[in-house]
């Protein structure tokens, strides 16, 4: 259930949402009985928007503020341990500033959400690889970023600055029997740069996107062992190209790489390195306008990923699909 509001008090903008959501879940384990699991969340929050020395349309200053609630609970656990109800705050800010002219844009901002675990986080076993931890606590990110975006009709580029702070993480352990355990970390510390960029060349057009990080976990209770940040790579990207072809056909090349990053195995109860991976995905696509009283339309689209069928692990011991065709029809 979701409801939002939004309401104009001068030349500001104020916004509400209040979400809520409950989750339930049947088990039938043989053997193991019966059981019934449940979870709901609440979460409400509001948001002004505040132009200075401008307006939305214009160059000019504004500003951001929003502040939230979020609440939590499991009034059905099975037989397992019960737990209280969690609520924690979250708050935003953030500002903003166009330059004269409007093709260039900076912005900067601060912000505290929390995360309660999931019921799958809490009570799944999940196939007999996870051991259960009802203690599980919430996580709480406190976020910042800076940012500038230049822009035209035909090209774009977005550069951010951003330092995470994940504190009481939720991470996977080895729990030493070749099964994990989610417990809560001290803290998860993110620092890095993304960059996104388009530009249009007549029939041609491309797109890219980076990102460069420095990941930490940062915990004097862990294992030397366990240390690393899992599924963190330091560097994360891709580039595609597209263009109209003969036949109006458009095609699609798209490059990506993910560099290397640690996971937790399981059977050596230590980290492991998954290396760099690199893959590429081509596609054409065709569209039909089916004429009639209404505009409508037949998209066709096919393609081949992981063209090259490139080794990529996302996971330990456990490889991504390899080369696989795909074949879509949309109609509008």
């Amino acid at each position: 259930l979701k409801a939002d509001m939004s309401h104009a008090v001068g030349r500001s903008t104020l916004r509400m949402s209040a979400t809520g959501a409950d989750t339930r879940y049947d088990e039938s384990l043989e053997p193991g009985g019966d059981a019934r699991y449940r979870q709901r969340f609440l979460s409400v929050a509001a948001e002004s928007e505040i132009p200075l020395g401008g307006s939305p349309e214009t160059a000019g200053f504004g500003l951001v503020f929003g502040a939230s609630v979020d609440g939590s609970d499991t009034p059905e656990t099975g037989a397992r341990p019960g737990r209280a109800a969690i609520w924690d705050w979250g708050a935003k800010a953030a500002g903003t500033y166009v330059f004269p002219g409007k093709a260039t844009r900076v912005h900067a901002g601060l912000s505290r959400r929390t995360r309660a675990p999931s019921l799958r986080e809490l009570y799944s076993g999940a196939l007999g690889r996870f051991v259960v931890n009802p203690d599980l606590g919430p996580e709480t990110l406190t976020a910042s970023e800076v940012g500038i975006t230049y822009g035209r009709s035909d090209f774009e580029l977005q550069a951010v600055g951003f330092h995470h702070r994940l504190e009481d993480a939720v991470v996977r352990v080895s729990a030493g029997d070749g099964r994990f355990r989610r417990v809560n970390r001290d803290r998860v510390l993110a620092t890095g740069l993304e960059f996104v960029g388009s530009a249009t060349w007549g029939a041609l057009s491309t797109r890219i996107d980076l990102t460069l990080q420095d990941v930490r976990l940062e915990d004097p209770t862990a294992p030397d062992a366990q240390r690393q940040p899992e599924y963190q790579p330091w560097i994360a990207g891709s580039m595609a190209i597209g263009g109209r072809l003969p036949l109006d056909l458009r095609g699609q090349l798209r490059l990506a790489h993910v560099g290397s990053q640690y996971c937790v195995h399981p059977d050596l109860a230590r980290d492991v390195s998954l290396q760099a991976s690199t893959w590429a995905d081509v596609e054409l696509a065709r569209t039909w306008r089916l004429g009639g009283s209404r505009s409508r339309w037949l998209r066709v689209v096919g393609g081949v990923q992981n063209l090259a069928d490139a080794a990529v692990y996302d996971q330990c011991g456990l490889p991504a699909p390899g080369r696989r065709l795909i074949l879509s029809l949309e109609i509008g």
